[in-house]
């Protein structure tokens, strides 16, 4: 018989008569193997990928054809205090804003999303609206405590789409509810588990209507990675099975019973509306996003310093210097070393 130590998927097999034989050498050889493994173990997240404390580029080669050459680096591990993600732009060498600096627009009928929490995770992992270049971070209680999903982990990759804003100043056109002032959420049903940071582009199946426990709209649209094998097979919401298209309803309703809210509402009795219908949603919320920009909308306590600047007219003073992005993202990296 052996005994089969795995990491990650890819194990080392070591006899165990030999291991007997030789008690002494094997304690000393696994010594460093032990210490080893817990260094990894601490950089794994949630089992699904790994981390090191400080990633300098993602674990794959960034399309900077669709990404501007955009990348996330990650500070931490997700489920701690201290993860934070924030976005750097490579040719630069500056820090940018992923809400407004990433394309939006990827291509005819395709657009870049930005994972936040990944599929299989609990910890619930958001861009910060109201913090200095919009950096990803685990969202928290009034008390401050981590917040994770406890009715069930993400079963799609669950993020947002940049330049995209539910202005909570303006009733909807469609539901007559004011927008949570947050960005267009993106269900990513394909079966690739992102990294959080990583901006995947995709093609847009439908779109739900949901309207939280505080009745503010905040759209939900169901997507695929246009690389993904499926997203030749689905080009409409209406393709996927019946009852999976069920369950991203009951997931969203019930994800925070947890937090002593009731279930989420929904508009439109809980349908799930087509791709065209999603694209005119996603067009009028990229242009709230645009007005925010220009200073045509309130910002109130959000964070609209862009580097990059892609909104047209946009206004003098949410242009950020560069060497103000230089020096906020060495300051994120210290604050991370000595936290």
């Amino acid at each position: 018989s052996e005994l089969k130590f795995t990491m990650k998927g890819r194990g080392t097999k070591q006899s165990a008569s030999s291991a007997q034989k030789q008690p002494g050498i094997m304690s000393i050889l696994m010594v460093p193997i032990i210490l080893s493994l817990l260094l990894i173990g601490a950089s794994i997240y949630d089992g699904i990928r790994g981390f090191p404390a400080i990633i300098e580029t993602p674990p794959y080669i960034p399309n900077t054809a669709s990404t501007g050459g955009i990348v996330a680096k990650v500070l931490g591990t997700p489920g701690t205090p201290s993860f934070q993600a924030f976005f750097w732009h490579q040719a630069k060498g500056v820090a940018v804003s992923p809400w407004h600096d990433v394309e939006l627009h990827a291509g005819a009928s395709e657009y870049n999303y930005i994972v936040e929490s990944p599929r299989g995770t609990h910890p619930d992992l958001r861009i910060q609206t109201t913090t200095l270049f919009n950096p990803i971070v685990q969202e928290r209680y009034p008390n401050g405590t981590l917040h994770f999903s406890t009715y069930d982990p993400y079963p799609f990759n669950y993020g947002s789409f940049p330049m995209t804003w539910e202005n909570p100043l303006v009733s909807d056109p469609w539901t007559s509810l004011v927008g949570n002032s947050g960005l267009v959420d993106v269900v990513d049903i394909g079966s690739t588990v992102y990294c959080p940071g990583d901006i995947v582009k995709v093609k847009v199946l439908g779109i739900l209507a949901s309207l939280g426990t505080d009745s503010k709209t905040n759209w939900k649209v169901i997507a695929i990675s246009v690389d993904d094998p499926k997203s030749q097979v689905y080009n409409d919401v209406s393709d996927l099975d019946r009852e999976f298209r069920m369950y991203i309803v009951e997931f969203f309703q019930f994800q925070k019973l947890s937090d002593g809210k009731g279930p989420s509402e929904f508009g439109f009795g809980k349908s799930l509306h087509n791709k065209t219908f999603a694209e005119t949603v996603i067009a009028n919320k990229h242009q709230e996003w645009q007005k925010l920009m220009r200073g045509q909308a309130e910002a109130g306590a959000l964070q609209t310093k862009c580097v990059l600047c892609k909104a047209t007219d946009t206004k003098a003073e949410y242009k950020a210097d560069e060497q103000e992005a230089g020096r906020w993202a060495r300051e994120m990296v210290d604050n991370y070393l000595n936290y």
